[in-house]
């Protein structure tokens, strides 16, 4: 049985991780940079950006391996 992906829009996403800590210092324009620069993977739903929120938390504690972003040609990123 396949667990199904905790996918979060970003407002959704920075709203969990602050009622998980609420002293967090990672914002939503962090986030934003993170995803825009490829190191955090996410998905467009229409004008929605989702993101997996386990993803953003192994990212914010450092497990994200860097080969697990995807690869970039002439910052152009595979669908």
């Amino acid at each position: 049985m396949s667990v199904v992906p905790r996918m979060r829009t970003i407002k959704q996403a920075i709203t969990e991780l602050k009622a998980t800590d609420t002293e967090t210092a990672f914002t939503e324009t962090a986030l934003r940079r993170a995803i825009s620069s490829g190191d955090i993977p996410h998905i467009k739903a229409g004008n929605k950006i989702l993101v997996n929120l386990d993803t953003v938390e192994k990212y914010l504690s450092g497990e994200l391996i860097i080969s697990d972003k995807l690869p970039r040609i002439n910052n152009i990123r595979p669908l």
